[in-house]
């Protein structure tokens, strides 16, 4: 955390974020500059819990 760049299009978290908002955070690392951004999530079997744990 602690990235404040305006040019930032591409962002993928390296560990599963604790909480969706976490999540919202890292996401709205990019785009800052109102230009078109993408926010991927990859997650393993393994992160189910802690998935339906921050939607539900």
């Amino acid at each position: 955390l602690g990235i404040d760049q305006k040019n930032v299009r591409f962002v993928v978290p390296h560990i599963m974020p604790e909480c969706v908002e976490h999540y919202y955070e890292e996401a709205g690392r990019a785009g800052r500059d109102g230009d078109p951004a993408v926010c991927t999530l990859y997650n393993r079997f393994e992160d189910r819990t802690k998935i339906m744990n921050s939607i539900a």
